[in-house]
């Protein structure tokens, strides 16, 4: 198996993944543009006019030709993009704000495709699934890259997004589209995940355990930190969505770059890369 790694510019809510010929990222934890106070509920309008979206079921095939990548949903295009201007915009502190709200019929977890086009204006994006207890940390320009980006994913059938621009004319200042919706028809965490087993599909040498059966073994704490390095990852590729693994590595340097390893037949190409999100301490809760 060829491993890649996968030098990260990691922020808490969008992680962007670069392949391994990409230069070195200096780490930089995401962060709001301002010292705007977030309402009670996280978001900064009252998003009492969403644009609602309505996605009726959807079935795919599941079956991955990835041999040892299950597939975990598909992508769905929207037939006709949602834009700013069919948007309900209301006056915030420093700014304003809209609200998209997307129900589906079967999905158990949602990912969300933006596309921008020329500039960009100061914007900011809060994201919310239905069974999410608060948004998504706060996501900035610096997410964005090659004019598109694929969202973090929510957890439900149903999802708020947020936008908000800075300035007077948001509207006017704001060229983007929503597009594409990634519909995770299963839930890697879910008892009905059966066949994503690594030791079932002849991948694994040897029997997997969860972490949590070691509770009682001295070394537990260090088998701890060690698997907190560990998350599940969840890309996009020719109109699929597919779970990998992978983990956090230090360097000779200590440099503090966030490097990340994970096969090559997760993450082939840059593109795919460029799609990958990153879900920590993704762990069994007994044994």
């Amino acid at each position: 198996m060829k491993t890649r790694f996968l030098p990260l510019l990691i922020a808490v809510s969008a992680p962007a993944a670069y392949g391994d010929q990409a230069e070195t990222l200096q780490y930089r934890p995401a962060a709001s543009m301002s010292a705007r106070s977030a309402s009670d509920n996280g978001f900064l309008g009252s998003g009492a006019q969403p644009f609602t979206l309505d996605i009726p079921a959807v079935v795919a095939d599941l079956s991955s030709t990835k041999p040892g990548v299950p597939k975990t949903g598909t992508v769905y295009v929207l037939p006709f993009p949602v834009t700013p201007g069919q948007l309900q915009w209301e006056a915030v502190n420093g700014g304003y704000a809209a609200r998209i709200r997307l129900n589906t019929a079967n999905a158990l977890r949602l990912r969300l495709h933006l596309a921008f086009e020329g500039a960009l204006p100061a914007v900011e994006l809060r994201i919310q699934g239905s069974q999410d207890a608060t948004p998504l940390a706060a996501i900035d320009n610096s997410a964005i890259h090659g004019g598109e980006l694929w969202l973090p994913i929510t957890r439900g059938g149903s999802a708020d997004l947020e936008l908000f621009v800075a300035g007077t004319d948001a509207s006017d200042t704001l060229d983007l589209r929503l597009d594409q919706i990634n519909l995770i028809l299963v839930d890697p965490g879910s008892s009905d995940a059966s066949g994503i087993t690594p030791l079932l599909m002849g991948y694994a040498k040897y029997k997997e355990y969860d972490l949590a059966c070691w509770s009682k073994d001295p070394a537990y704490a260090a088998m701890q930190t060690a698997a907190g390095a560990t998350a599940l990852l969840t890309f996009v590729e020719d109109g699929s969505s597919y779970i990998c693994s992978g983990t956090l590595l230090n360097d000779k340097g200590n440099t503090q770059t966030p490097w990340f390893a994970t096969a090559n037949h997760c993450m082939p190409t840059q593109n795919v890369a460029n799609t990958a999100s990153f879900e920590w301490f993704f762990q069994a809760t007994a044994c």
